[in-house]
């Protein structure tokens, strides 16, 4: 049994900003919104879990914005896809399934990013159908599961959301 060989891109430094940006964006949220919290006047001198359990509209953003540092995970391990020319569809499926998230949990402006991510991969990149009917069905299942887990979460979360009136 050989390996399989797999074709590498040369960096694209303009997707490499865009993709350690908006890592590092997600990956600051919840720390943002929880310092944000305890900053306020009007909780102040109470502990963090007595001001989730009296205020569910902050227990609701918390939960929206811990899914951020997972999407951030995935992004990460989807650079290694990015450099592959065998998996362009995926990337591409990954990056709109996450969108699809972004937009359920209420994200907008995380999901602005994840547009920028996609034109500056589209520029590096054609994807034509031809390719997406040869690519191995198994394989673009397998890279599109975290991003499919996580827009099952943001359903979830979106029903919760709505289901307390938010």
């Amino acid at each position: 049994m050989g390996r399989k060989t797999v074709k590498v891109r040369p960096k694209n430094k303009l997707l490499e900003r865009v993709r350690v940006v908006t890592q590092i964006l997600f990956m600051s949220a919840p720390f943002l919104l929880i310092f944000m919290v305890k900053m306020n006047p009007d909780l102040k001198g109470l502990d963090f879990q007595t001001i989730i359990e009296t205020h569910p509209v902050i227990l609701i953003s918390l939960m929206r914005l811990c899914c951020l540092p997972f999407m951030a995970y995935i992004l990460y391990k989807m650079d290694y896809y990015t450099q592959s020319v065998v998996n362009d569809w995926a990337v591409m499926l990954s990056l709109f399934l996450l969108i699809a998230s972004l937009l359920l949990l209420g994200q907008v402006y995380f999901a602005a990013l994840i547009v920028a991510l996609i034109f500056a991969f589209s520029n590096k990149v054609t994807l034509k159908w031809q390719e997406l009917k040869e690519t191995p069905k198994r394989d673009l299942l397998k890279q599109c599961i975290p991003s499919l887990v996580m827009l099952l979460v943001s359903i979830l979360i979106f029903v919760v959301a709505k289901r307390v009136g938010l």
